[in-house]
């Protein structure tokens, strides 16, 4: 494959991966796949575009590819600087180790069998994040309001857009409230609770809803 190929191939690929990280947070589909399994095939793809002469010179590259498509989440608003500062701890060094093992591979026999075997990793990593069962914990909260509940309710199910904040934290990329909305009504329906850094689904199971009493 000639030098412009292997580059067009690789920021294709490239691409892709992103894309789909983007379908993975906007869907919530936090695991493997997002957190391991992306971080290494772009570092993967990274050395195999740029061949670096060296295993350092790939670990190198794997880091710095998958250190741009991080910060291509943050330039695109999907994440915040704080999210994106916690997870290049993790995912620059996956990333080295990726380039590595395709530097290895490009002086082996089985170079296209191990290629094809790191190409199948997402489908296997997806399966598992879809399929996996987190722990469950039940939460009980309470608050007080001195108000009626035929008036708090209306704010329950629906309320107007919240102002921005003005402190640097949020600013920096903590996540923060911006508005909710509920589609369907009664037991079934589904709340989001839209932040800055995408939404909370919240499926409802209880509405009970106040009525006004009887006379």
């Amino acid at each position: 494959m000639s030098t412009r190929a292997r580059w067009l191939t690789g920021v294709a690929a490239l691409i892709a991966l992103v894309a789909g990280g983007v379908a993975l947070l906007k869907s919530g589909t936090y695991g493997l796949t997002l957190f391991v399994v992306a971080p290494v095939l772009i570092g993967a793809f990274g050395s195999w575009v740029v061949r670096p002469a060296t295993p350092a010179g790939a670990a190198g590259v794997g880091a710095l590819a998958t250190l741009l498509a991080t910060c291509f989440l943050l330039a695109l608003g999907f994440e915040g600087l704080l999210c994106v500062a916690m997870a290049l701890p993790l995912t620059m060094p996956l990333g080295a180790a990726g380039g590595v093992v395709v530097y290895h591979a490009a002086f082996s026999r089985g170079q296209t069998q191990g290629m094809a075997m790191m190409l199948l990793l997402p489908s296997a990593s997806l399966v598992w994040d879809v399929t996996a069962k987190p722990t469950v914990f039940e939460v009980h909260s309470a608050v007080e309001i001195a108000a009626s509940p035929e008036r708090v309710w209306k704010h329950v199910v629906s309320f107007s857009d919240l102002p921005e904040p003005e402190e640097w934290y949020f600013r920096a990329g903590v996540a923060y409230p911006q508005r909710a909305r509920i589609e369907g009504s009664g037991a079934g329906a589904v709340r989001y609770c839209e932040f800055s850094t995408g939404p909370f689904v919240e499926p409802i199971q209880v509405w009970d809803e106040p009525r006004p009493a009887a006379v």
